[in-house]
């Protein structure tokens, strides 16, 4: 049986370790990117149903403190306050920023989705 050399254990066990931390502080550190975290919310925010409220293009100020009541739970909500628990406030914010400088999209009438 081939005995294992102790420095060529330590190298690999070392260089798993480096790869494993390295890993996760990419993960941690990549930069928030708005457009992908807006993606998620248009989901269900971009359905002009009157259940669900069109987001983009409203006043900057009050979706950020509407986001804001979410993550505290000030705000009475089936899913939001659970959705925004991950995000801390200057993401909440930049969230906010984001889809006050877009403009609404028109719905599709019933005629056209009948085509």
């Amino acid at each position: 049986m081939k005995r294992i050399n102790n420095k060529r254990l330590f190298t690999l066990g070392a260089s798993i370790l480096l790869g494993l931390w390295g890993s996760q502080v990419t993960a941690d550190t990549r930069p928030f990117d708005v457009r992908l975290q807006a993606s998620v919310c248009v989901n269900c925010h971009q359905t002009h149903t009157s259940a669900i409220p069109t987001i983009v293009g409203q006043p900057e100020s009050v979706l950020r403190e509407q986001l804001l009541a979410f993550k505290a739970d000030r705000a009475p909500s089936t899913i939001m306050h659970r959705l925004v628990a991950g995000y801390e406030e200057s993401q909440l914010r930049a969230l906010a920023q984001y889809f006050s400088q877009q403009a609404p999209i028109e719905p599709v009438s019933d005629k056209a989705s009948q085509r």
